[in-house]
């Protein structure tokens, strides 16, 4: 959708590695009108999915893609105690 006037839409999926495929475990689902509505970020709507899954993901470490390569997101990996490599 990137005609310049359609709005597109993302869908962030939150997986677990088992025996070499990804489960999904958590999903959400956002656009540029609900950052817009919400008056929040990706990196926002990442770290709450995130933040409901803290229990499950103590002791793990988060493997994500370079589209979460930031100084923020580190800085929140850090402070919640997650391990991450990206």
């Amino acid at each position: 959708l990137k005609d310049g006037k359609t709005r597109g839409a993302g869908f962030l999926c939150l997986s677990i590695p088992y025996k070499g495929r990804a489960l999904p475990i958590a999903a959400s689902e956002y656009s540029s009108r609900i950052i817009a509505q919400d008056k929040k970020g990706k990196p926002q709507i990442c770290y709450e999915a995130l933040d409901q899954l803290k229990p499950l993901l103590k002791g793990k470490t988060i493997i994500a893609d370079r589209e979460f390569c930031s100084e923020g997101n580190f800085k929140h990996f850090i402070a919640q105690g997650l391990a991450f490599a990206i």
